[in-house]
């Protein structure tokens, strides 16, 4: 249908994994609460196509269903909004707000940058660790000093 589908376009606007205009979020934010939470509190006619009113035959449970889906979507949206708003540097700063507004793929790349300086500093300290070793204990490669190995004509040594 036409307005289940405008519904879905414009309610979804701003749902990116690329930094969007914050606009785009509340004519989202706008949208789902037009189509999910007004209806539960005020009845809509338009024509013979679309009417809320509330009938008791039982589907009253569809419309707290509808609301509780519209409030949590609106939530969803709003951390997205705080989320193009706050600059990141700010987010990263205060670890637990980070935490709650962040979207998962810069949490999920923070790690891994995390995760590769860690190793790389691992590998640097491993390093000095065993060039140190050679600078008190001699040449490493053969267990024997390089300058005795230069006179006994090792290949080692040269």
């Amino acid at each position: 249908s036409i307005l289940g589908t405008s519904f879905l376009w414009l309610s979804s606007l701003g749902n990116t994994i690329y930094p969007t205009h914050p606009f785009y979020i509340i004519i989202g934010i706008a949208c789902i609460a037009v189509f999910t939470i007004l209806p539960f509190f005020h009845e809509l006619r338009v024509g013979n196509y679309v009417s809320t009113e509330k009938q008791n035959n039982g589907r009253m449970s569809l419309y707290f269903l509808s609301m509780i889906g519209g409030c949590v979507l609106i939530f969803l949206k709003l951390i997205g909004l705080l989320d193009s708003l706050i600059p990141i540097q700010f987010l990263m700063d205060h670890i637990r707000l980070g935490k709650m507004i962040l979207s998962s793929n810069v949490r999920s790349e923070a790690k891994i940058k995390r995760a590769a300086a860690f190793k790389l500093n691992r590998m640097v300290k491993n390093a000095m660790d065993v060039h140190s070793l050679t600078d008190t204990f001699g040449d490493s490669r053969c267990g024997t000093n390089s300058t005795t190995s230069a006179a006994n004509g090792s290949e080692f040594g040269k």
